[in-house]
């Protein structure tokens, strides 16, 4: 809308009368007429159907009544198309195109990775600290620091700090609770080794701050190994996801056990009977209802043709029979998946968008991983941020380019969220 983001102003008296559709909307005398004039119900009108989160956020900010106008709208809002974060403080609107850059945090913090809405600021080469930030969410500082305890896979030495971005995964639960999950770490104590995690954010007054605490399993109280790939918070837990597709379940909300890790519990103990040898990636989404656990599988494909095909299928967690049962159909849903984050849209609240959501059922996968499977001069050699799109229906997958996107050195890329 060419809206600039900024303070609250008082409303400006446009130069024209406008009309809509034959009818005036000003008053009976057009030199008082003010952007405060236009109704409400048009002003929500509008509002729904801007697909980028900072159209939204210009809009709101013309006027007080407009903004007053999009807060009742709010809740019937479709969701805004999500960006693509490239790390560095860049990301990509998928909805217009357009790359921008996130705004400072504390001066020398960088916003990095993503997780959801939450953006990570670090401060590489300063004092080592870095904060998770929200929208609408005060900050959480983030523990940066190895405990003597964790060591590095692969090395026989001890590092002291960590890449936050690209070594972990963060799911923040709640405002006192994030759970994480290590890439290149393990945790180990007496009856388990493991590469989850959590810590509860420091309050204002503690003085000792947050650390990361290991978090056990509950496997017949035998000495374990469980070394997970992704996870996702799902009616309240955390659910964990092997390389294996097994699948475990963590729940910290029992009372009276605040500061202690509640034990996981293995919910399906095996993969699913069409596995491959070799899968390149699999993801946990929570579908778009909210009621669904799914896990998305995908597999390159060697073709003679040099071009990109994948064999990409869904499944939804079985609880009570305790297996993985195969989806063939997303029943309109779209989704966005990526190492740091996936997200389940339904396709029917991505209309206003106009980007070809016909019926849904295709998914976007985002990430460093897919894009070094191929290794083609066309898809990796150049070094242009890309992204998946895979038609469910017909199974043919295509690549996007971000145009525009500046060349990475490597692919490090995430979905961000801001409306949630």
């Amino acid at each position: 809308m060419g809206l600039c983001l900024g303070k609250t102003s008082p409303c400006p008296r446009p130069d024209v009368t406008p009309k809509i559709a034959g009818g005036c909307l000003c008053p009976r005398y057009p030199s008082t007429w003010s952007w405060a004039d236009l109704p409400p119900e048009i002003t929500g009108l509008v509002f729904s159907r801007l697909p980028s989160h900072d159209d939204r956020l210009s809009l709101a900010a013309v006027c007080h009544d407009w903004r007053l106008a999009t807060q009742h709208q709010r809740a019937m809002l479709p969701r805004a198309l999500p960006y693509i974060n490239l790390g560095n403080g860049v990301c990509h609107g998928l909805a217009d195109g357009k790359a921008r850059r996130f705004a400072t945090f504390r001066g020398s913090y960088t916003a990095s990775a993503s997780f959801g809405s939450w953006l990570l600021y670090d401060q590489r080469g300063g004092s080592g600290r870095c904060f998770l930030r929200a929208p609408n969410s005060p900050a959480i500082e983030v523990p940066c620091l190895y405990p003597r305890r964790i060591a590095l896979l692969g090395a026989s030495s001890i590092r002291d700090t960590m890449d936050m971005g690209a070594d972990v995964k963060m799911v923040v639960c709640s405002s006192r609770l994030v759970v994480g999950i290590f890439r290149r770490h393990t945790f180990a104590d007496m009856t388990s080794i493991s590469n989850i995690a959590c810590f509860r954010p420091a309050r204002a007054r503690q003085l000792r701050p947050a650390t990361w605490s290991p978090v056990t399993s509950n496997d017949n109280h035998r000495r374990t190994s469980h070394r997970y790939m992704d996870t996702a918070f799902f009616q309240g837990k955390i659910f964990a996801l092997t390389a294996l597709e097994e699948l475990s379940c963590y729940d910290f909300s029992a009372k009276g056990r605040e500061n202690q890790q509640h034990i996981g519990d293995r919910l399906i103990s095996h993969a699913t009977g069409q596995r491959p040898p070799r899968s390149d990636s699999s993801y946990l989404v929570v579908s778009s209802d909210k009621q669904k656990l799914l896990m998305v599988r995908w597999n390159r494909i060697s073709t003679n043709e040099h071009q990109l095909a994948t064999d990409l299928r869904v499944f939804e967690a079985d609880f009570d029979e305790g297996h993985w049962s195969e989806v063939n159909d997303l029943a309109g849903q779209v989704l966005f998946l990526s190492r740091n984050c996936s997200r389940a849209f339904q396709a029917g609240s991505l209309e206003h968008c106009d980007l070809g959501f016909p019926g849904g059922n295709c998914v976007f996968v985002l990430g460093n991983e897919w894009a070094q499977s191929w290794r083609l001069p066309d898809v990796y050699g150049d070094q242009t941020p890309r992204y998946l799109v895979y038609d469910m229906v017909s199974g043919e997958t295509s690549s996007v380019t971000l145009d525009g996107a500046p060349c990475m050195e490597r692919f490090r890329s995430g979905w961000f969220f801001p409306d949630e």
